[in-house]
């Protein structure tokens, strides 16, 4: 419970002051850009993820049936008749598996094309179904490589593993801002903000790579 809690401050944090700020990562009083984010008065956040806990040890063809059963007509009519402002949905998270397309991600984790990455484009579908009703759409990253992928984040440009997550360098900020860059170029201002979990000093996390961050999503 503790780390959920310090989790969801940390990246609350992280995504004011850098996501919804313009120009350079720095956080400000009132700032405009994050009136619909405070106007919403409530959303609904959601860990669309491989397995339980997402665990690695599901398989890519298990993952499309996953991804490809999502009714997102149903889940926006949900989320109308709920009252939701917006809607946070998880591109991925320990696993290594994504709900989205991303040449760039499979490219530097050393995949081929298609073996981590849905066929589906699953946050296009929801936007497409949640935008006619009003409600925003936010995505979730983790900051770092995927937990329980060694192959990825070795091939990364990561090679310590301290606690639960990688111990992150520049070599690897650099990478994961390309994969960041590429899930933004797909879907430009569709996306009303980005969620960044595991923002942490303690495994590496500074200013600069919060820059590289900020100005990939932008």
């Amino acid at each position: 419970m503790l780390r959920t809690i310090r989790n969801f401050f940390i990246a609350m944090l992280f995504l004011y002051s850098t996501i919804f700020s313009s120009g350079n990562a720095n956080a400000s009083l009132n700032n405009p850009n994050t009136d619909s984010f405070m106007n919403a008065k409530y959303g609904y956040f959601f860990h669309y993820l491989a397995g339980y806990n997402d665990i690695a040890g599901s398989n890519i063809t298990e993952w499309n049936s996953s991804v490809n059963s999502f009714d997102v007509n149903a889940f926006a009519n949900n989320m109308a008749d709920a009252g939701a402002g917006y809607v946070i949905l998880t591109l991925g998270q320990n696993s290594g598996y994504y709900n989205s397309p991303n040449a760039t991600y499979e490219t530097l984790a050393g995949y081929p094309i298609g073996v981590k990455t849905s066929v589906r484009d699953l946050p296009l579908d929801l936007y497409n179904a949640l935008s006619p009703k009003g409600i925003k759409l936010m995505l979730y990253l983790p900051s770092n490589a995927p937990a329980h992928d060694s192959f990825a984040a070795n091939n990364m440009g990561l090679t310590v593993k301290g606690g639960f997550d990688w111990n992150v360098n520049n070599e690897f900020g650099d990478k994961w801002a390309q994969v960041i860059q590429t899930w933004s170029d797909r879907y430009g201002d569709k996306i009303a903000g980005w969620w960044f979990d595991g923002y942490y000093s303690w495994n590496g996390f500074n200013s600069t790579h919060a820059q590289k961050y900020s100005q990939a999503v932008k």
